[in-house]
């Protein structure tokens, strides 16, 4: 459980750039999908290492050095599919600040970079959607409201048919079973106009299992899972109480 009292100051705009993900649209990946990842990799002192893949070098550090948060709660599994696109719905997000310097000390203490993802928050508003269709991830967003104006759920998934279809026209005795998704269910509760309080369940998955016609069969899973409750206390403009429990598995 963390509980910070946050001082809100003016952003050192020297070391963070913050986008929405309209800004990130213009930086589509490799695969024709917009990304809010990839979108870093134009930024200044940001190296993406192997090209169109989302592996980030910032400052001369590795990747290791590099922390990851998403709706203040750190991910250690930032990729699908080797690396080519995030596990982060385009949909949900509504924000990402990226910090080559100047960390909160509630965030750990990567040496190179943190990047924050934070995604929308919806309080009973109209119901609205969208369904996506490509050869490498295909997903759904839902967004329904239970209490008008006050209380509303979004409910996001994403899966893969390229190894269906690997399979479908690979004419040897090679096979390539996988699984890869990522899900995503997040309630929002607007208990007053100073006070809110989420919840959030996200999955990650990818698993490869490749069996060559020779014998040389490959495997290669990482996944991550993570519980998250929240209480957002405002204020004023000065002072705020942001409290956060969450459980993170890998």
């Amino acid at each position: 459980v963390v509980t910070t009292v946050v001082a809100q100051t003016p952003a050192q705009k020297g070391n963070m750039f913050r986008y929405d993900v309209n800004q990130a649209a213009m930086t589509i990946s490799v695969m024709g999908e917009p990304d809010v990842l990839r979108h870093i990799s134009s930024l200044p002192g940001v190296s993406s290492g192997v090209e169109g893949t989302l592996g980030l070098f910032v400052r001369g550090g590795n990747c290791g050095s590099n922390g990851l948060f998403f709706n203040d709660v750190p991910l250690y599994v930032s990729s699908h599919i080797m690396g080519f696109v995030s596990v982060f719905p385009p949909e949900m997000v509504e924000n990402t600040t990226f910090y080559q310097g100047g960390f909160s000390p509630s965030k750990g203490n990567m040496s190179s970079s943190l990047l924050d993802v934070t995604s929308k928050r919806q309080f009973g508003t109209p119901y609205n959607g969208t369904f996506d269709i490509s050869p490498y991830l295909s997903g759904l967003y839902q967004s329904l409201p239970l209490i008008k104006n006050k209380v509303s759920l979004q409910l996001s998934g994403r899966t893969s048919f390229a190894p269906y279809f690997f399979n479908w026209f690979n004419k040897t005795k090679s096979r390539l079973d996988t699984d890869v998704y990522d899900l995503c269910v997040k309630l929002d509760n607007r208990l007053s106009d100073k006070s809110i309080v989420d919840l959030m369940y996200f999955r990650t998955n990818d698993n490869f299992d490749y069996r060559g016609a020779a014998g040389n069969n490959k495997v290669q899973k990482w996944e991550s899972t993570i519980w998250k409750a929240g209480w957002n206390l405002y204020v004023n403009d000065q002072f705020s109480l942001n409290t956060v429990a969450y459980k993170n598995h890998v």
